[in-house]
């Protein structure tokens, strides 16, 4: 959107990185297995920012954008995997709970990266492109945070009969 060549833009994925890795130190230091759950919120407040990035017009606004999504994926994605990993080594053992956690999460980015192929093929601008991945995070995330709620009144619920 700012005009970028692909190289010039492949260069921003270092600034992901390292919002990634401010974020991921983050949650390992105040983020506990008990309450990794809590930082579903974030994940929201990660596709608000995607939504976001469509405002970005100067490299500045862009960078400190990438920083921002880096630091909320980082934080979000760091306590979700421990809390899968350990459930998942719980439920299954350790080795199957990577592979499912690993199969999941690839299967993920290949679909994520065919409607991304199938939208530049239908010549999508890039703003709607990042309008619709913004808004699919959002959704998603608001999804999730609803049914872990629900999941939750649920168990309370049980737990009091």
């Amino acid at each position: 959107m700012l005009g970028y060549t692909p190289s010039e833009a492949a260069k921003l994925t270092v600034v992901v990185a390292v919002g990634i890795a401010v974020g991921a130190v983050v949650a390992a230091r105040f983020i506990r297995l008990e309450r990794a759950v809590k930082v579903l919120p974030v994940g929201i407040a990660m596709g608000l920012a995607v939504l976001c990035m469509v405002f970005a017009r100067d490299t500045w606004t862009l960078i400190i954008g990438l920083l921002i999504i880096g630091g909320l994926g980082g934080f979000f994605l760091v306590p979700m995997n421990a809390l899968l990993q350990h459930r998942g080594r719980l439920l299954m053992g350790a080795g199957h709970s990577v592979v499912v956690q690993n199969c999941n999460e690839h299967l993920s980015i290949l679909a994520m990266q065919g409607m991304y192929a199938g939208m530049l093929r239908l010549e999508w601008r890039l703003e709607y492109i990042v309008v619709f991945f913004g808004l699919m995070l959002t959704v998603m995330m608001h999804l999730l945070w609803r049914r872990h709620r629900g999941d939750q009144v649920n168990e309370a619920a049980t737990h009091a009969r």
